[in-house]
């Protein structure tokens, strides 16, 4: 009998902790349990639901209700709705009463007026309609931003940036303000840096992105402009070539490493227009710099065009390519000639991608580092 009638019987079987003597029943519990949650054991799911239930019910040790209610989380629906908002309030049960608000399916009524419901704030309400993404819990959550308990903040703030909309931009961008942009127990300025992104391309959220890249804190211009690229596509180009004259070199390395299909191919003509009116640093930044991660992706007559009196190195072809080029330099040149001109473009075949590929080692050199190429690859 591994029913409701097996789990009442192990439920009653169990100790109080203090004793412990309950490994063997806790055991044969949580595997009954995990039995049933298989998909091809759903059948069997509500006898054991319903044994849990009312062994939960009769016991009155706090360490074993607890055991019982986590594995109740397993298997609990919709119809549970009730019992775990009761719990919610219980000291000792409450936190894993949460988890379960959290997970189980079907329950986003019954947490949103146990939300709606609370005379004060509360940060594990808060975190529940953070998982469950309760947006119909963000005037409630507003509400509680007034809170003067930095917990509560934390997890309210947390909250808003997975469920807010536009109205909770002001809130988180006020509270961010006040920390000047800055790391605080409540994470507020991570909290609105998250909220804008969850709102992609709202037109509150990109005019709210733009005036952050004012933002004397340098990591928070950084992921403002990271976030604009992203949500304002149609002004990418525009805003890429306004970051590469910035004096930060974080800030044009960022400009850099979105990602080409944001932008199209375009990008590339257009950086090369405006490169000769690039400052030193910024032409660095857009050529050689330490943007590494993407330069892997610019083509090589982009490159070429950057700098057509450096010859094409041979490390920048593939293998096979490579070693014709180093028994006959005069394909190399040819090949430098044609890509300066954009008359060539390599197949992906004939170019290694990563900056990171150097020359392999010789088998009686094994540990000596060689050096890697001079200028990126091509795609």
């Amino acid at each position: 009998a591994t029913g409701q009638k097996g789990i009442e019987m192990l439920a009653a079987m169990l100790k109080p902790a203090a004793t412990n003597q309950n490994a063997a029943f806790e055991y044969a519990i949580d595997a009954i349990v995990s039995f049933v949650t298989r998909e091809d054991n759903a059948t069997l799911r509500q006898g054991v639901h319903d044994g849990l239930v009312a062994g939960l019910s009769k016991c009155t040790d706090d360490a074993n209700r607890a055991f019982l209610l986590t594995q109740l989380n397993k298997v609990a629906g919709a119809a549970d709705a009730k019992l775990y908002t009761d719990l919610v309030a219980d000291p000792y049960l409450g936190h894993i009463a949460l988890i379960g608000l959290a997970a189980i399916p079907g329950v986003d009524d019954a947490v949103l007026a146990q939300i709606n419901a609370a005379t004060a704030p509360n940060s594990g309400l808060a975190y529940v309609a953070y998982f469950r993404k309760l947006a119909k819990a963000e005037p409630k959550l507003i509400e509680w931003a007034e809170s003067t308990d930095p917990k509560v903040l934390e997890a309210v703030y947390n909250a808003l940036a997975a469920c807010g909309s536009e109205a909770s931009i002001k809130v988180l961008q006020k509270v961010a303000k006040a920390q000047d942009f800055g790391n605080d127990p409540t994470g507020a300025t991570d909290a609105y840096l998250r909220l804008l992104a969850h709102l992609g391309d709202n037109k509150a959220a990109i005019s709210a992105e733009k005036n952050l890249l004012k933002c004397k804190q340098e990591y928070v211009r950084c992921a403002a402009l990271g976030l604009l690229l992203k949500a304002d596509k149609a002004n990418a180009q525009k805003n890429i070539l306004a970051a590469l004259k910035d004096k930060s070199t974080e800030y044009r390395n960022t400009a850099l490493l979105v990602d080409p299909e944001i932008v199209g191919d375009g990008i590339y003509s257009a950086v090369a227009a405006k490169y000769k009116s690039l400052s030193p640093a910024a032409k660095s930044t857009s050529s050689t710099g330490s943007a590494t991660t993407t330069l892997h992706r610019r083509p090589t007559w982009f490159l070429q065009k950057l700098h057509p009196k450096t010859p094409l190195s041979p490390w920048q072809l593939s293998p096979q390519l490579r070693k014709s080029a180093e028994t006959k330099p005069s394909l190399l040149s040819s090949i430098s000639s044609a890509l300066t001109s954009r008359q060539l473009r390599l197949p992906k075949t004939l170019c290694i991608r990563s900056t990171a590929t150097s020359t392999p080692a010789s088998p009686k050199l094994s540990t000596r580092r060689m050096p890697t190429p001079a200028t990126p690859p091509c795609v």
